[in-house]
């Protein structure tokens, strides 16, 4: 996934404090069919941690497996793959420990979108576009098509339990300075939940969850 709603995040207090309390934990997981990934970053007072977290550690739990995350310039991360996809409400754990405390991250993986048609190979900028799948759940949804050549990136979020989306064809600007009137792009339709840890010494800890769909396309007059 080039770009997403919610992440996995880790706030690491940069100067070695030894306390986690001004420290906003978040961590994501995002779910590509069997292929996942983890990430875990930090925040203090809205500003992201720029820094190795040479003094934390994370490991994901899925599937009586235990992976752990690497630690790099401003996160903790890993990719993996299941054998299968991960089934509605399957469990998933992170735990991140620094500074002697581990606070332990739950969330339950929402439900696939299972699209009724695959999404078109072409997409006319002079047409609505709808799409519709079958699955109603109560977990946030939005969508994004990527900046292209000849078209200009936007977004939208939702309902909560719709089963459809219809994305006008007045929100396809196309780029006058680009010659050629048909270019390639990119479609994401994702699928979210987020928890929060019950006790924590952080500040804030969260996990996301996160199904996503991209789909390729080329974007015609």
């Amino acid at each position: 996934m080039k770009k997403g709603p919610p992440f996995l995040l880790l706030v690491v207090c940069s100067s070695g404090c030894g306390t986690n309390a001004d420290v906003d934990l978040r961590a994501q997981i995002s779910d590509r069919g069997t292929r996942l990934s983890v990430v875990v970053e930090g925040f203090r007072h809205g500003a992201p941690v720029a820094v190795p977290f040479d003094d934390a550690s994370a490991v994901v739990h899925v599937r009586g497996q235990s992976i752990a995350l690497v630690a790099g310039k401003g996160e903790l991360s890993a990719d993996f793959t299941l054998s299968q996809p991960a089934a509605t409400d399957e469990p998933f754990e992170v735990e991140v420990s620094r500074n002697g405390e581990t606070t332990t991250l739950a969330v339950q993986a929402p439900a696939a979108i299972d699209l009724l048609s695959p999404f078109p190979a072409f997409v006319p900028r002079s047409q609505d576009l709808m799409l519709a799948w079958t699955t109603v759940t109560d977990d946030d949804m939005n969508w994004r098509i990527d900046d292209s050549e000849c078209l200009v990136a936007f977004s939208g979020s939702i309902d909560v339990g719709s089963t459809q989306l219809t994305i006008p064809a007045s929100r396809f600007v196309g780029r006058d300075s680009f010659m050629k009137p048909t270019c390639g792009s990119e479609f994401y339709l994702l699928r979210y939940r987020t928890t929060m840890a019950a006790a924590s010494g952080f500040a804030a800890a969260s996990l996301s969850y996160l199904r996503e769909i991209d789909a390729p396309f080329a974007s015609t007059p």
